[in-house]
């Protein structure tokens, strides 16, 4: 599609569907993916930003939300992937467990498991 005559509405529910990809990718714990979807977000972002200072008044509520909902359920989904990627680095690097200023041994939290369905 034209990028130059996309609405505010289509350019949601391009970053919507953008979302539920993404969301596959996190879940296969897929950096490179992930990194991609990182770089089409920020441009999607930048002609969203330009379509809504034309289009103001065309934004459908119900598809902010929901665009608004994927947003918040991928962060989740991310921070849980980069618990599980820094909890794999320190297992192979045999790092050691950070200590507190007194000198005790802090053991870091365990990734958690999520069940997300969406």
């Amino acid at each position: 599609m034209n990028h130059t005559t996309q609405s505010v509405v289509e350019l949601l529910e391009e970053l919507d569907a953008l979302l539920l990809e993404e969301r596959q990718a996190l879940r296969r714990l897929d950096i490179g993916a992930v990194e991609q979807f990182a770089d089409q977000k920020l441009d999607l972002d930048g002609r969203l930003q330009a379509a809504a200072r034309q289009d103001a008044l065309g934004i459908d509520r119900k598809l902010v939300l929901r665009v608004r909902a994927n947003a918040q359920i991928n962060q989740v989904l991310l921070v849980h992937a980069r618990s599980c990627v820094q909890g794999i680095v320190q297992l192979l690097s045999g790092e050691q467990a950070p200590t507190s200023p007194a000198g005790h041994t802090r053991v870091p939290p365990r990734p958690i498991a999520l069940n997300i369905r969406g």
